[in-house]
């Protein structure tokens, strides 16, 4: 219960997703069911401070549903990327290729 914690710890700001929210991704329909994130809260905003001011981005991760199966199952991981600039959203999107293949 330490993730939800956190996940309460800053899930008012801007861009978090909660427990219930429906959101497209890409051809997509899915309805987010919890955060997955580790750690306790101090840490983890150390962290989010960090990567946001220093590295310029940040990830969340949540498990997802869908209403009919993808790849035969209607849950999935979701990680949802802030990142700072162009540069590094060309990185992200590469990884995003990397994966899919």
């Amino acid at each position: 219960m330490a993730s939800q914690q956190a996940y309460q710890a800053y899930a008012q700001n801007k861009g978090t997703l909660v427990p219930g929210q429906a959101i497209v991704v890409n051809r997509f329909n899915v309805q987010v069911e919890r955060y997955l994130s580790q750690g306790n809260p101090t840490l983890f905003q150390l962290l989010r401070h960090v990567l946001t001011h220093i590295l310029g981005g940040f990830a969340h991760v949540y498990l997802v549903k869908t209403a009919t199966p993808v790849y035969n199952t209607t849950h999935h991981v979701l990680k949802r990327i802030a990142v700072a600039n162009e540069a590094m959203l060309t990185d992200v999107k590469k990884e995003v290729d990397i994966m899919v293949c």
